[in-house]
Order: structure tokens, then C-alpha cells, then sequence
């Protein structure tokens, strides 16, 4: 389905009804015999649709169980569930970082001898590009998702306002042109920084927050790289350093990026630019912030603009999962068709969250290019990079230095 959206004419409500897909499956001889299945997920909002869950459960004969992790004790459960043998007919909800976690320790099922030929024939592109992007050393293990991929696609904003009264160049035109590109956003950011008032201080910045989820995918970079059947740390390459300094350049060198997680400042008018994740755009929403959205700047190494996403909630299912075929089809079952997916981005959110058409374009374009920009090891690796934030030593080296403890670290959680 392409994507068609006035904000003239788009929807703005929220249409309760979860499509149910019935490709691949004999749902009519779907049955647990009454068994309790298990959703794991570190949530307490049940994110599933609770009327087709109840028909669900009514149809399939299951009583359905939502079981709550914390997100610092979700690998802990998952682990203590399968260890015990109470996983069999679990399903886990779960991001990357969890998942890269339990997958090294085999505690997750891979599924390419389980799921049917046509399984994706009529799901969501970016479904097939997530599970594709999440596969391990050619092994498929997500399979599914309840959620929409806007959700945690990062885009950059900029305060319309504030580029109106410094007279700035529109962001717009330059995305268009091509030119939205660090040199051109840190030449912005010089112009923005300043002093308003008068007393000696900065009050506007030009950048809030910056951090290398900014910067390592819009300049083509990766945290790893599979090489042959191992994972390489490859920070050491020459596109991941750039993106390195770029941060340092931007934070620490000219003082135009400071800021907080959560874009604070930003939604404060006290930032001209910041870079946001999907989910955030629901704390703009209660301002009148006039704000316009691109995607973010690229860097040298980068032949085009990319949309990437930070962390994906996927559905898995434990390595000791008793009946996988039914668990994969109740799962199909109870997740949100494509055009469900499609309807929650293009005819709610967008018009929801945007402030004007070429905004609402942008964002459109940012999904339907999507091809699974995404890094696999995002929260789940600790690299200390404040040395070079901080001024005391070059990426270069500083990647040299502390390459074998994160290499290990790599090793180490996938067990390679």
C-alpha cells in the first residue's frame, strides 16, 4: 500500500481493530487444549488488542498470561523460565539488546525450518526488513511485531521559529537539494549558538543532545560487522571514527550540541535543532512548538539519507518452545496486519505528530525507503567513549586502546 496523506483530510482517530491475517495457517484446527500462553514482555501495558485476544482465546482454546520483566531483569527471567522448563508455550516480546543477550546463550529458537514459504506474503514491508536485520549469522529468530516501525525511527528537528528570526537556511530546501549534510547543520548550529540576553552566558544552542546514534548510520557506519561466522567491533573504520568525532567536534570543540536524553530543551525553544526517536514526538504534542522535521544530516561517506531506527520490540519464542508451528500461527493471529501497521503510521501519527505537509512527506518517504537501517548491537555493548568526548585522547587511539575489551565483550555475547 502506498502511503496517501492529507492533513486536510487524514484520520485522527485511533482505529481499535487489529487486522488478522490468515496466510499460511489452518486456524480452523487451531488448539491448545486450554494451556496458559505466556506473553513475556518488560511493559505493563498489554499492548495487544484485547478484542481479538479474547476471540482468541475463545477460538483457540488458550488462557492467555502477561507476564511483566523489568528491563534490567527481563534476560534474568526469560532465563530463569527456560532453565526451569516453564517456558514451553512462552512467547517473548522483546528488544535487541535482550534478544543479543539471550540469543548468545541459546535460549532463543531459530525458526527458518519453522516458518511456512508464504509466512511474510502479506505483512508489512518493514516487518521483513526487521526480521531480516535481526537475524544472527544467517539465522532468522524474530518473526513478528505488535508494533509499527515509526515507532523508533529517528528524524532531526528544527525550531521553524528560531531559523525565522536568525534568518537561517530552510532545512527543506537543502534536504531537497541534497545538501542536508553535517557541514551545512554545523555551520547552522555556529549561526544559532548564542548569548540572547546578554549576561555572559549561552542560552541557545543549536543542537540539543548529540550522541553517535546520530551519527553512525547517517555516515554508512556499523558497530559491528560480521566477518565470515564472527562479529567484529568496527569502530576502528574510517566512516565509524568520523561519526566518533563528529560528536566531539559538535560537543566538546565548538559548544554547539548540549543537551539532555529527552530533547527537554528542544520542546523548551531553547535548542534551533535535536535529534528525536519516533516515540518522543508524543511529548511535543502538548506544545505549540513550530517545529519542522528532515531526516538526519549525512555525513561524507553516506550516498544518500537514512531513516534509522534504535531499538525494535519483535516477538521470539524460547529454544524450548513445545509446539512452535501453533505458537508462530496464534502469534500471526494476534498481531496487527499491514494495513493496520500502515493505517497506525500514515493516518494517525503523522497527522498527529507533524506540524505541516513537508514534514508529514518527509516521514512518509523516511518509511516507505526504509530498508532495515538499523545497528543490531544498540544498547547492548558498553563503549566508553567519554575519553574522547571529553578531549583527552583521539578516536583513533582511543578505539586502539580499549579494541580488545569490546572485542571481548562481542565474543563474549555470542558466545564466538
Amino acid at each position: 500500500m502506498k502511503a496517501k496523506l492529507s492533513l486536510v483530510v487524514a484520520l485522527a482517530i485511533i482505529i481499535a481493530c487489529a487486522g488478522v491475517s490468515m496466510a499460511a495457517f489452518d486456524y480452523d484446527s487451531l488448539d491448545f487444549g486450554g494451556r496458559t500462553i505466556t506473553f513475556l514482555y518488560w511493559d505493563p501495558a498489554n499492548v495487544l488488542d484485547t478484542d481479538v485476544l479474547a476471540e482468541a482465546q475463545q477460538r483457540f482454546n488458550f488462557k492467555f498470561e502477561y507476564k511483566i520483566a523489568g528491563w534490567e531483569e527481563y534476560v534474568e527471567m526469560a532465563m530463569a523460565r527456560l532453565l526451569a522448563g516453564d517456558s514451553q508455550y512462552d512467547v517473548w516480546m522483546m528488544t535487541q539488546p535482550h534478544f543479543v543477550q539471550l540469543v548468545g546463550n541459546n535460549a532463543v529458537m531459530p525458526l527458518d525450518d519453522i516458518l511456512p514459504a508464504d509466512f511474510f506474503d502479506d505483512a508489512d514491508p518493514t516487518v521483513v526488513h526487521r526480521v531480516n536485520s535481526l537475524k544472527v549469522k544467517g539465522k532468522t529468530y524474530a518473526f513478528y511485531t505488535w508494533q509499527n516501525v515509526l515507532n523508533d525511527m529517528v528524524f532531526w528537528l528544527f525550531n521553524k521559529d528560531i531559523f525565522e528570526r536568525e534568518g537561517l537556511p530552510d532545512p527543506y530546501e537543502l534536504y531537497d537539494k541534497g545538501e542536508w549534510t553535517w557541514d551545512t547543520v554545523e555551520q547552522i548550529a555556529l549561526q544559532a549558538t548564542k548569548d540572547t540576553d546578554n549576561d555572559g552566558e549561552i542560552d541557545l544552542y543549536g543542537i540539543g543532545e548529540m550522541r553517535t546514534l546520530f551519527t553512525l548510520m547517517p555516515n554508512f557506519a556499523k558497530t559491528v560487522e560480521l566477518v565470515g561466522d564472527k562479529y567484529v567491533f568496527a569502530f576502528n573504520k574510517p566512516e565509524a571514527l568520523a561519526a566518533i568525532n563528529l560528536v566531539y567536534r559538535w560537543r566538546t570543540l565548538l559548544k554547539i550540541s548540549q543537551g539532555t536524553w529527552d530533547a527537554s530543551e528542544f520542546a523548551a525553544g531553547n535548542r534551533a535543532m535535536a535529534g528525536v526517536i519516533g516515540w518522543q514526538f508524543w511529548s511535543l504534542m502538548g506544545t505549540d512548538l513550530n517545529y519542522g522535521v528532515v531526516p538526519l544530516p549525512k555525513g561524507p561517506n553516506a550516498t544518500k539519507y537514512v531513516f534509522p531506527i534504535d531499538k525494535v520490540g519483535m516477538f521470539y519464542l524460547p529454544a524450548n518452545a513445545k509446539e512452535p508451528e501453533k505458537l508462530v500461527a496464534l502469534v500471526k493471529y494476534l498481531s496487527p496486519s499491514a494495513d493496520r501497521l500502515q493505517t497506525g503510521m500514515f493516518d494517525e501519527w503523522i497527522p498527529m505528530w507533524v506540524r505541516d505537509e513537508k514534514s508529514a512527506q518527509i516521514m512518509i518517504e523516511g518509511i516507505e525507503s526504509w530498508e532495515g537501517e538499523f545497528d543490531l548491537m544498540e544498547g547492548s555493548l558498553s563503549v566508553p567513549l567519554d575519553p574522547v568526548f571529553n578531549g583527552e585522547k583521539s578516536a583513533a587511539a582511543h578505539i586502539d586502546e580499549i579494541y580488545p575489551q569490546i572485542q571481548a565483550q562481542i565474543d563474549e555475547l555470542f558466545k564466538q
